[in-house]
């Protein structure tokens, strides 16, 4: 059995309460301007629970919710098909959409000729609001404009102290930030000239290992199947997605990947070495 059965049979895929029967419900998300448009479809697979709905005893609700800005509705609705109209400015992050069947009324002698073998010849009764089928929870990640538009918005460089035989540079990569500690003499170091002149230099010594690791991070957990959860991993995805670049791509070289989201890094840094090692020249001399 998948789980344990409830006290009443509820439609589920985490239980056996009906043999063959199934509930799936079916939500696509699209961003249109500042607004979210959202559809539904339920794929009921259940002939009591369907005579219920035809009936008027029982409907489909949708719980949707958004944890970050606590948005949170439950719309009720007749027909399989739903669609729905959200503000961008109301929900961030994360839209989390639970499909529901529930009573819309009062329900004597509730009986299938599904239920699993405990409920057999039992008949049940529900009062209003009562969930007689649920599906799993989708989860959409949603994007804000601030979150697409650099990679210096998802990276943080900060001081550190430095413990014996520990690498000057470290990155953590476990928040929604890709944080590249620095001890702090060279934290201030790079506080003073990476707006200025070496800009590039510390672009190509400090950013582009970091970004190595980070891909390397993301990469494995795109292997696992994991969720993209933290801001920097989406923003590292929608740029790939923007350059065409595929990370799981065989043979790809995160270095090589890094340098390109960087435009460069590298040479242009060894090009601004360059330009002030020829200044420094014409200084000289005059």
């Amino acid at each position: 059995m998948r789980g344990s059965l409830a006290p009443y049979p509820l439609l589920a895929k985490t239980n056996d309460s009906y043999r063959k029967s199934s509930f799936d419900g079916i939500a696509e998300l699209k961003t249109v301007g500042k607004e979210l448009h959202l559809a539904f479809r339920a794929v009921l697979r259940c002939a009591a629970l369907k005579n219920l709905v035809r009936a008027g005893l029982a409907g489909y609700a949708l719980h949707i919710e958004s944890p970050v800005t606590s948005y949170r509705r439950l719309f009720e609705f007749n027909d399989a098909a739903f669609r729905l109209t959200i503000s961008a400015d109301a929900v961030r992050s994360v839209l989390q959409v639970t499909p529901f069947v529930v009573a819309k009324a009062a329900i004597e002698g509730y009986a299938s000729d599904d239920f699993h073998e405990v409920y057999e010849g039992r008949s049940f009764s529900f009062v209003r609001g009562h969930i007689l089928a649920v599906d799993q929870t989708t989860e959409f990640l949603l994007y804000t404009h601030d979150e697409r538009e650099t990679l210096p918005s998802i990276v943080r460089i900060e001081p550190s102290v430095r413990g014996a035989g520990e690498a000057a540079l470290r990155v953590d990569c476990g928040s929604d930030y890709i944080v590249i500690h620095l001890p702090r003499g060279a934290y201030d170091t790079y506080r003073r000239y990476a707006k200025g002149a070496y800009g590039a230099t510390f672009l190509a010594c400090v950013v582009l290992p970091a970004l190595v690791a980070a891909l390397e991070r993301l990469r494995e957990g795109q292997c696992a199947g994991e969720e993209p959860r933290a801001r920097w991993q989406r923003v590292l995805l929608y740029l790939l997605e923007r350059e065409k670049i595929d990370l799981m791509a065989q043979g790809g070289e995160l270095l090589a990947i890094a340098q390109q989201l960087l435009r460069d890094p590298v040479n242009r840094a060894l090009q601004e070495l360059e330009d002030l090692a020829r200044r420094e020249e014409v200084s000289a001399w005059n």
